[in-house]
């Protein structure tokens, strides 16, 4: 895989480098859908989502969605028994045996949670980065329920 860099600022506003971790596909069944504070979290948000699931190993992971607000929709979709597959990654920080989803698969529905350059999707929707362009304006759960910033919630195909 080709080194893939963005630059993040450091504790000193100094910009720094990081490598793009490492992309895993995990399969398994949802053991329970869980929201709180959340110790390992990264954003602002203090109230985060996770779900614990069982691999076909039999082993237990937690997958970290993130913002409960921000995640609701997809949420109400899972619970213990779903079958899911897992594209996330995990950081050298995060306690062995968690990760951090960028898309979900269950049922017919595949759920971006997360770009290319791993940035949560809601970040774009709220003016982070590539929204001046005009990209990333809608927030897409891409087959079914859709939630669209600035228009409120509905039924359909999302709004990406």
């Amino acid at each position: 895989m080709p080194a893939f860099f963005q630059c993040i600022p450091d504790s000193l506003s100094r910009w720094v480098k990081t490598v793009k971790p490492e992309i895993f596909s995990i399969s398994g069944k949802v053991l329970e859908v869980k929201t709180g504070t959340c110790e390992d979290g990264t954003g602002r948000s203090p109230l985060g989502t996770h779900f614990l699931m069982k691999t076909k190993e039999g082993e237990t992971l937690n997958i970290h969605l993130g913002p409960a607000s921000q995640v609701e929709l997809l949420v109400a979709d899972l619970s213990a028994g779903t079958k899911v597959k897992v594209e996330g990654f995990r950081t050298e920080k995060m306690k062995m045996g968690h990760y951090v989803a960028q898309t979900i698969a269950y049922g017919d529905r595949t759920v971006a949670i997360r770009d290319e350059s791993l940035q949560p999707i809601w970040a774009r929707a709220q003016g982070g980065r590539n929204a001046a362009a005009g990209a990333g304006a809608a927030f897409d759960w891409g087959r079914g329920r859709g939630a669209d910033f600035g228009y409120g919630r509905g039924c359909g195909y999302g709004g990406g």
